[in-house]
Order: structure tokens, then sequence, then C-alpha cells
């Protein structure tokens, strides 16, 4: 699992370099850098050109963030539309289920308002009802009250993730 790479190249090619080392490798959002001096058009061809080698390499999973939101979807919330073109390598992506082995694992997208929100909570309900062994999720945000959603300042957690996980109880959930 890696996340938050933020279009820093150097750990695009070492997670490249050491991708053939797993079964699966899972970029869990946030492939932009929205502060940077590079066009983010520029940097999703770029991005794109690394999880096709990357796809080479092992079996690849990729999620968006809240740094990779390039479009609106029809009710006006932010959505990173170029997970179609990744779709489109064959790469699992947002709203995408898929199993390894004897694993399910439920693609959740970044969401930015209330529609795509339930079409996640839709998304896990659905999956909660499929037959599986063992059950993961990939999402850009961590639950609200982990360790990993806080600074010294503030929490970054996603209370909706922690309610859902409560709801359909997962065994991994796998977050930036």
């Amino acid at each position: 699992l890696v996340s938050d790479l933020h279009y820093a190249l150097k750990q695009y090619d070492w997670t490249t370099e050491v991708a053939e080392d797993f079964d699966v490798v899972v970029i869990a959002g946030d492939h932009l850098d929205i502060s940077g001096h590079v066009d983010g058009r520029a940097q999703i061809v770029v991005i794109l050109k690394y999880l096709q080698r990357l796809m080479t390499r092992t079996r690849l999973i990729v999620s968006s963030g809240n740094h990779d939101l390039d479009g609106r979807n029809g009710a006006g919330e932010k959505v990173a539309r170029w997970m179609e073109k990744v779709r489109g390598f064959g790469i699992p992506t947002d709203g995408d289920s898929v199993t390894v082995g004897e694993v399910l694992f439920t693609i959740c997208p970044w969401w930015d308002g209330p529609v795509a929100r339930q079409a996640v909570h839709d998304h896990l309900a659905r999956d909660a009802a499929r037959e599986k062994k063992t059950w993961i999720w990939v999402y850009h945000s961590p639950p609200e009250g982990s360790t990993t959603s806080r600074t010294r300042a503030r929490s970054y957690g996603d209370d909706n993730l922690t309610e859902w996980i409560g709801t359909f109880a997962p065994d991994i959930v796998l977050t930036g």
C-alpha cells in the first residue's frame, strides 16, 4: 500500500521497482500535486504512464484522493474523471470491486458531496451481501479517530468511513 505520492516521480519509480515483490500493489489516492508547478493535465498523462508500467509488474488497484479531482458529476460534486482512463487500462479503480484469490477488494472513490457519498455507501452495501472469505476496502481518507488521521492541530479522518466500518464490518481497510 502506498498513497499520497503527490506526483513525486522518484516515489513512483521506487514503487515500480519493488512492485514485482508483491502480489498486489494498492495506490490509495492523491496521485497529483495540486500545489505544484506542473499543470494537472500534464501530471495525469505522466501518472497514467506510471500506472501502465506498474500493471505489467504486478496486480494493481488504484483509488482517487482529494487531490485527484479534475471534473464534476451530474450533481456538481468534484470527481476524479481521469480514473476512467485508469479503468480503461484494465486497472480496478473507483467504484469497482475485484476478487484476487479469495479476497474481495472494494475500491471507493473520494467523495465530495451527498450524491457521491451515497454511491459509496450503496457500493459497500452491495459488496457486503456478496459471498467472500476476506473483504478489503480501499479508500484514501483514514477513518475518524485513527492515529493516522490526526495532526497536532486537527483530525482529517472520515467519520462516514468510521460509520460504514461499524455497519458493514470489513476485514481490512486500506487508506492513505
